[in-house]
């Protein structure tokens, strides 16, 4: 592979600070040393099992659930995935700004 078309992280990069950020979190708060070429590496493999993963569901939908209704029942799982996050981190966030509501809402990202 020619090196100039080779993907690197690079420092500037915005998946350069979210790599090293999670290092440098799993340094300070778990006493892991992890170098930030092994995060990244972590990273990739998530990335690969999340991608690989997402037609598991159509394995258990049974054989009559197909096409247009199974994408109805993704939708309804993948939206009650999505609340039961933002729960959590709503709930995160109010930790962090000591039980205060409005703080921990305005934290959230927009939409």
């Amino acid at each position: 592979i020619d090196p100039s078309k080779r993907l690197r992280l690079q420092k500037g990069n915005g998946t350069y600070a979210i790599v090293s950020a999670a290092a440098y979190y799993l340094r300070k708060h778990c006493n892991i040393h992890i170098s930030i070429r092994q995060m990244g590496l972590v990273f990739s493999a998530a990335g690969a099992v999340w991608g690989g993963s997402i037609l598991v569901p159509l394995h258990f939908a049974g054989r009559t659930t197909k096409g247009l209704s199974y994408v109805f029942s993704f939708a309804v799982g993948a939206t009650l995935v999505n609340l039961a996050l933002w729960a959590l981190r709503y709930n995160y966030l109010l930790k962090q700004h000591k039980h205060s509501h409005l703080a921990a809402y305005h934290s959230l990202p927009a939409f």
